[in-house]
């Protein structure tokens, strides 16, 4: 494995790229093999010339061997049900009398010389919370005409908690009347702990590439410190503009990772622009303008479930049309950017920068009240006005 190090070094250090490797096997000192999920990405001097490799690479040896158990479940669950091996029962809709096959008594715990073969006695095995989606299911097959599938937990005789997957199909006579209930019950708890395990492992992933982002963060910041911290600030007001908006935590999230390195593509940029204490010439804009195009580039292969690499390619567009580098309009642009442009501007404004000093809060209110819905997202400036009156402060 050390020759696909290197040659996955040399790689990072000649694309300028941030590398993703997904799945790397590796062998320990002891024999062992583990599997790592790896990042990389070179840093450079003023002379583009390579200065240092930055990588984190996580463990993800549980999180395979948890799919490997999750495959081998769901394996054998289609042979169950490939093989018939299900416990079923019947309702007579007349006597209300529950007849069942031995499976369903194993998966309920329940001595079958002792069951009465009713509804209730089944009921008292489910988990209480879940009582009324059994009964709902079950009401739901009588008055809908159509097969109902549910899933939910009963409770074993020493207190551990089942998951289980029911399906109601009832049968009807000529005059189409019901005359019974057939049901399938199936064990699922062993497919739904592999999947709880899988999730944590994935949270796990998550915290990982946050930590990455994190690092390249840095890395940006390195090369640009008079920002020091933008990204970071940028990141803090737009997942509140994201909230006001109402979306949902798991987009709150991409807009926070997206926002947390939009300017990732300074990387490719001389330091010395960066930090010029004087305003640039129009070639040296153009440069610093090609950064969002850049970070696009850098970002477009990795697989993150968030749309990352649009964000840093979106995020100096402009609602109408004067943006760059693609001078989209509108909903062309991704929601997610038009709230992390509305957080950049006003950022930006707010704050120092090299060839000026801060303009103030109050300039940068004017500016998005002013070009609300031209140059920037209504909704995302109503929101991000709503936030500052309320008191919001960077950081």
């Amino acid at each position: 494995q050390a020759d696909s190090f290197t040659q996955n070094d040399r790689i990072v250090l000649q694309s300028h790229q941030l590398l993703e490797t997904l799945e790397e096997k590796v062998k320990t000192a002891n024999g062992d093999i583990r599997w790592l999920h790896t990042f990389k990405i070179g840093l450079y001097d003023k002379n583009n010339q390579a200065t240092h490799l930055l990588g984190t690479s996580l463990d993800i040896t549980d999180r395979k061997h948890a799919e490997d158990s999750l495959r081998e479940s769901e394996h054998k669950l289609a042979e169950a049900q490939r093989m018939a091996h299900l416990g079923h029962w019947e309702q007579d809709i007349a006597t209300q009398q529950i007849t069942c096959s031995n499976e369903v008594y194993r998966i309920y715990e329940l001595n079958q010389y002792d069951f009465p073969g009713t509804q209730a006695a089944l009921l008292k095995r489910t988990h209480p919370e879940d009582v009324h989606l059994v009964k709902a299911a079950y009401a739901a097959s009588l008055n809908s005409h159509s097969p109902q599938q549910i899933e939910y937990r009963i409770v074993g005789n020493n207190g551990h908690i089942k998951y289980v997957q029911q399906k109601y199909e009832v049968v009807y006579d000529s005059d189409n009347k019901p005359i019974k209930i057939k049901g399938t019950v199936q064990d699922v708890t062993t497919l739904k702990q592999a999947q709880q395990t899988l999730l944590e492992h994935q949270k796990v992933l998550e915290n990982a590439l946050e930590g990455t982002i994190h690092t390249v963060t840095m890395a940006v910041e390195l090369r640009d410190p008079y920002t020091g911290g933008h990204q970071r600030r940028v990141a803090d007001l737009a997942c509140s503009i994201a909230s006001k908006m109402g979306l949902d935590e798991n987009r709150i999230h991409g807009v926070r990772l997206g926002a947390m390195i939009h300017d990732i593509g300074k990387i490719g940029i001389p330091a010395e622009i960066l930090s010029k204490p004087s305003k640039l010439t129009p070639v040296e804009m153009q440069l610093v303008r090609e950064h969002a195009t850049m970070g696009f580039n850098i970002l477009k292969d990795i697989q993150f479930p968030w749309p990352i690499a649009e964000i840093a390619h979106q995020h100096h567009e402009r609602v109408d049309g004067t943006g760059y580098p693609n001078r989209l309009r509108g909903d062309a642009i991704l929601l997610e950017a038009r709230i992390v442009a509305v957080a950049d501007v006003v950022e930006s404004i707010a704050s120092h920068r090299p060839y000026r000093p801060t303009l103030g809060l109050q300039a940068a209110i004017d500016e998005i009240k002013n070009n609300r819905g031209t140059l920037y997202d209504a909704l995302a400036v109503d929101a991000c006005l709503e936030i500052l009156n309320a008191g919001f402060e960077f950081t």
